[in-house]
């Protein structure tokens, strides 16, 4: 009888481990974004342990991140039944209310299970928030809910790694949540080095910027720490594969594509391996013959990832209709969860080259920005916007858009100011494109297009010449007199403007001091001429000849020789009487103001 109990002692703990150990493995599938196969484990788990409540909570949460939003509603009711509406359960019912946007009952949902736990299981549907909050798309995320929770269990758990993670995925979710998000992954990587999702999460944020230095350092870390960390070994794959990426390097894409092959599931996601290297090595036109290949062989479950590939390799042949109509399939039919901003970019920039539908890149530029509120992340997109409108010679929109950029980024560029000021310039805002060019030359006090379009500025509305241009067009002189070669042009417009408004003050000697210097600068200048005429220095014309009275030569009779001796005929000189003294009236001339 004691053997019976042992062995029966024996065979619990052991069954036990094996559960355990098989949620393990769902759970490190998650992680690896691995969905359908920790989907398939954890409802195999459940066939064996029916009331498995967290078996139903991964399979749930696998299941709405792969898009299987049916499949998931129906084994939430399966589940609340079979565990008696358990909390982690509960937790899972949440998280598809919050993936379907239903956030009030996800919300009251969220709170029943946490009530419902005790407090040594509180940790669990904190996660689950955290997880949820983090994962779903930006819209969907409440951001102050989730991270007050999140705090609460950091507070008891300062090293919980998982946690802190989560907090960054959930701050990643709100407004410039790459800056929030940064110290929480570096702070999970010092409480567990060993945790390769903190590390894999830096790399994606480096890589939303185009920063590939310290991208490729943290998908090397989350590699290294776990070789088979899937997600790292595709993003790796992918941004260095990608043409549209700025890391573009097919030759490294390469070297990372067996360690993808291995690290993923087999069937449909080595199929769309396949798929990507085809386009990566620019044989767009049998990436499309393997799209029609896979449409064969899964039908209806073919994955929506392959139209994006289908959509990018049309662009690489120049078909940008077709490119464009794919796109919309792709986003049609993806989980939008799983739509990012680069493809909305992707897709913005095919619509802005297709010729008279320009306009049409605009909804694709403002999704991506939504999916991506963070300003150092979205750039891109809006310079789309701007350039669209600005190619439209929507001065009025394309200065909106960039101003709203400009807004919320800490740093901004001497380019983008320039180019604010001069689209405010364009739409004859004055005010603004003065006040645009003051900030930044009160912040890059080197560059000298900033005086200078001041100048232009109020040049263009100086109709009295009360001198506001005078100040800023010296400061530009003062800048860039040392390169006079490079700076011709401006030089020419500040000397010319200068010589129009002190000959407009009678200060004639300061006016003819910036006409010789207008001179020496572009003796070409086609305003040389009219100055002159206004400060009275041009020179006079000479005076035309009078044409000599023609000597009559007598008929020559035919047959007879013409006469050899010439008379002359002696015209008498007449003095040419001085012309009268002319009185010039003055007027106020604009100087030309160039564009350059």
């Amino acid at each position: 009888m004691k053997k019976l109990i042992l062995a029966f002692t024996v065979f619990s703990a052991v069954t036990t481990a094996l559960k355990a150990q098989s949620i393990d493995n769902v759970k490190k599938m998650y992680m690896y974004e691995r969905y359908n196969t920790a989907a398939t484990e954890a409802q195999n788990i459940i066939k064996s342990a029916p009331a498995n409540a967290e078996a139903y909570y991964w399979a749930i949460v696998n299941l709405i991140n792969n898009g299987k939003n049916t499949e998931a509603n129906n084994l939430v009711n399966a589940g609340l039944a079979a565990t008696k509406n358990d909390p982690l359960v509960t937790a899972a019912a949440a998280t598809v209310d919050l993936f379907n946007a239903k956030k009030e009952d996800a919300k009251a949902k969220f709170e029943a299970a946490y009530a419902a736990a005790g407090k040594k299981a509180k940790a669990p549907i904190i996660l689950a928030i955290g997880r949820a909050h983090g994962s779903v798309g930006k819209s969907k995320a409440e951001v102050p809910y989730a991270e007050a929770k999140l705090k609460e269990l950091i507070a008891k758990e300062s090293n919980n790694a998982e946690a802190i993670t989560l907090l960054g995925d959930v701050y990643r979710r709100g407004e410039n949540g790459a800056s929030k998000a940064v110290p929480e992954y570096m702070t999970a990587l010092r409480a567990n080095a060993a945790y390769p999702v903190a590390a894999f999460r830096l790399g994606q944020i480096y890589q939303a910027q185009d920063n590939c230095g310290p991208m490729k350092e943290n998908y090397t870390k989350a590699t290294t720490i776990d070789a088979n960390f899937m997600p790292a070994w595709r993003e790796m794959f992918e941004v260095y594969g990608n043409k549209e990426s700025s890391c573009f390097d097919f030759n490294a894409a390469k070297s990372y594509l067996s360690n993808y092959t291995a690290a993923t599931d087999q069937g449909i996601e080595t199929d769309k391996i396949t798929l990507k290297f085809l386009y990566f090595n620019n044989e767009n036109a049998k990436a499309i013959e393997q799209v029609n290949n896979i449409e064969k062989k899964y039908g209806q479950n073919t994955d929506a990832d392959v139209y994006l590939y289908k959509a990018l390799a049309a662009k690489g042949m120049g078909d940008s209709i077709t490119a464009k109509s794919t796109f919309d399939y792709y986003f049609k039919v993806q989980n939008p969860e799983k739509v990012t901003y680069r493809q909305y970019k992707y897709a913005g920039d095919i619509a802005a080259t297709i010729v008279g539908k320009e306009l049409e890149a605009i909804p694709y530029y403002q999704n991506a920005i939504a999916l991506e509120p963070d300003a150092k992340a979205n750039i891109g997109a809006y310079n789309g916007i701007v350039d669209v409108y600005e190619k439209k010679k929507d001065y009025t929109n394309a200065a909106i858009e960039l101003k709203k950029l400009t807004s919320t980024l800490s740093t901004v560029t001497q380019s983008q100011y320039y180019k604010l000021g001069r689209l405010y310039n364009s739409n004859k805002d004055y005010a603004n494109s003065v006040a645009t060019f003051t900030e930044m030359f009160s912040k890059y006090t080197s560059d000298f297009r900033a005086p200078l379009w001041i100048a232009r500025n109020y040049a263009e509305t100086d109709t009295t010449f009360n001198g506001d241009a005078v100040t800023h067009f010296n400061t530009y002189i003062d800048m860039v007199k040392a390169d006079s070669v490079r700076n011709k042009q401006g030089l020419s417009e500040a000397y010319t403007y200068l010589t129009v408004y002190n000959g407009n003050k009678n200060n004639k000697p300061a006016a003819l001091e910036y006409l010789q210097k207008l001179k020496w600068i572009d003796p070409n200048s086609s305003a040389i001429n009219q100055l002159e005429q206004f400060l009275g220095t041009a020179p006079k014309p000479a005076p035309t000849p009078k044409p000599a009275t023609p000597v009559a030569k007598p008929p020559v009779k035919t047959g007879t020789a013409a006469a050899t001796k010439t008379t002359v005929t002696k015209t008498a000189t007449t003095k040419t009487a001085a012309a009268p003294k002319t009185t010039t009236t003055k007027t106020t001339t604009k100087a030309p103001v160039k564009k350059g």
